[in-house]
């Protein structure tokens, strides 16, 4: 059964890496980050296999990030 991830951090190295071990094994995944430009680049990656991810971007501390 496919689940739905959410990682945050995952612009960059552990957090990144978990995304596509994640999306490789069937699985979709919502990618957090602050720095749009990196999680851009690692959506890209992760479309290439499997559904495109859902991007938050900014500080999840401010409550404006989740509107």
């Amino acid at each position: 059964m496919s689940k739905t991830v959410l990682i945050t951090g995952s612009s960059r190295g552990i957090g990144a890496e978990l995304a596509l071990v994640f999306v490789k094994n069937g699985h979709s995944v919502i990618l957090h980050g602050r720095d749009c430009d990196r999680l851009r680049s690692v959506a890209q990656e992760v479309t290439g296999f499997g559904a495109p991810p859902v991007m938050i971007t900014g500080d999840l501390r401010d409550t404006q990030t989740l509107n």
